[in-house]
């Protein structure tokens, strides 16, 4: 497996992540009108902290993978390193949020 499978990989988990918070609204406003156990809704928000967790892995893994190999000079490589991750760690942000 090639990286560039592993980036196209991690594009698709991530428009599935997407989509899934899109889904946690739909059960949470369920659950508020009452169409829904809190049996039901509890099941679904563990799942979702499965999937979360999995996402947030491989997101981890999207920064090892970018991160550079050869250290010229400690402090030049992390502003550089930062700057090349920066898509992912802003992603990362708006998730904890």
């Amino acid at each position: 497996m090639a990286v560039r499978d592993v980036i196209n990989y991690y594009a698709q988990v991530e428009a599935q992540y997407q989509e899934m918070l899109a889904d946690v609204k739909d059960y949470e406003q369920a659950f508020n009108t009452g169409e829904i156990s809190e049996e039901k809704y509890e099941q679904a928000l563990q799942l979702v902290d499965g999937i979360k967790s999995n996402y947030e892995r491989l997101s981890y893994i999207m920064f090892l993978l970018t991160k550079r190999k050869k250290y010229a000079k400690r402090s030049l490589t992390k502003d550089v390193e930062l700057t090349e991750n920066a898509e992912y760690l802003q992603k990362l942000k708006r998730e904890e949020k």
